[in-house]
């Protein structure tokens, strides 16, 4: 029994239960239970050892903050690279935000093609699905740009490119 425990406790599951949530007007797709899974791993050493597995959505209640941790700490050192950063950001109108994944990638392509031709040359680029004041569907694109403040005019130069 104690060489297989940690297998034992990767497959038990619980039912899944809506205050895992934020709240229930996600759709279906995100009733998940977020932590319950694991993967198994063994050091030279022959310690055996599980990770949880977790769903990284921000609206999950169970690994959102580790994992918005997580995503920050693997840009932390390209940022800090960076000697003055702006940030932009990319929404649609909100006729247009009901989209596929495939679209909001093609959409983040575009954006970024954009950037690059307009001479920025690094930055980082992340989707974010809810707005910080509520939690209705928002689609929007973050950029942190190297560079400091943008002119209204650039900003309007940048609108019509994407466009």
């Amino acid at each position: 029994m104690s060489s297989n425990y940690l297998e034992f406790v990767a497959k038990v599951s619980t039912p899944v239960k809506n205050e895992n949530l934020a709240d229930d007007s996600h759709p279906p797709k995100s009733y998940q239970i977020c932590g319950t899974w694991a993967t198994m791993g063994e050091c030279e050493s022959g310690h055996k050892f599980a990770k949880a597995l977790d769903c990284g959505r921000e609206w999950c209640r169970e690994c959102k903050e580790t994992s918005h941790r997580r995503r920050f700490a693997r840009w932390l050192t390209k940022a800090f690279q960076i000697e003055e950063m702006g940030q932009l950001v990319v929404t649609a109108e909100p006729i247009k935000r009901w989209r596929k994944k495939e679209d909001f990638r093609q959409i983040g392509q575009v954006v970024k093609e954009v950037l690059w031709a307009l001479g920025f040359e690094r930055g980082f680029r992340r989707w974010h699905w809810f707005g910080n004041k509520s939690n209705a569907w928002n689609p929007h694109l973050n950029f942190l740009l190297e560079s400091g403040y943008l002119d209204p005019d650039f900003l309007d130069l940048i609108k019509e490119q994407i466009r």
